[in-house]
C-alpha cells in the first residue's frame, strides 16, 4: 500500500466515524466564553448533538441498500375504460376533484388528518 493510498483510507476512516457520530448523535465538552462587567469567564459544559435522521438515512442506504432503497422500481400498467375515454376534460377534472374530496374526507373520518382552517378560512390538511 503506498503512502497516499494509505492517507485516503485514513481519511475515508475518519468521515466514516464522523458521519456514525452525527447520524447517532454525541456530545463532547465544551467551554462557553462569557464577559460580564469588564471580566472574561469562561464555564465549562456539555455540548450535545442529537441524531440526524437524514445522516442516519444516508448510512443505512448505503450501508444496507436492500433495505433501505430511497425508491423502488417497477412497470406499472394503467388500464383506462372505454368510459373515460369519451370523457371531456371537464369531466375528467371534474370526477378527479370529487375523488380528492372523497379521499380527504376518508382521511379526516379515519383520523389520519386533522382539517384546520387558517385566517383566510381556506382549508388545510395537518398529519396527526
Amino acid at each position: 500500500m503506498t503512502k497516499i493510498s494509505a492517507a485516503h483510507r485514513m481519511a475515508d476512516e475518519l468521515v466514516e466515524a464522523s458521519l456514525f457520530r452525527r447520524a447517532t448523535g454525541y456530545s463532547h465538552p465544551e467551554e462557553k466564553v462569557f464577559f460580564n462587567q469588564g471580566e472574561i469567564i469562561t464555564h465549562p459544559i456539555t455540548k450535545y448533538y442529537p441524531p440526524d435522521t437524514q445522516d442516519a438515512m444516508f448510512w443505512l442506504r448505503n450501508r444496507q441498500p436492500e433495505d433501505w432503497k430511497e425508491k423502488t422500481e417497477g412497470d406499472v400498467t394503467v388500464n383506462v375504460n372505454d368510459d373515460v375515454k369519451k370523457m371531456t376534460d371537464v369531466e375528467i377534472k371534474t370526477k378527479i376533484a370529487k375523488f380528492k374530496a372523497d379521499v380527504k374526507a376518508e382521511l379526516i373520518a379515519s383520523g389520519e388528518v386533522v382539517a384546520v382552517e387558517n385566517s383566510q378560512k381556506a382549508e388545510k390538511e395537518v398529519p396527526v
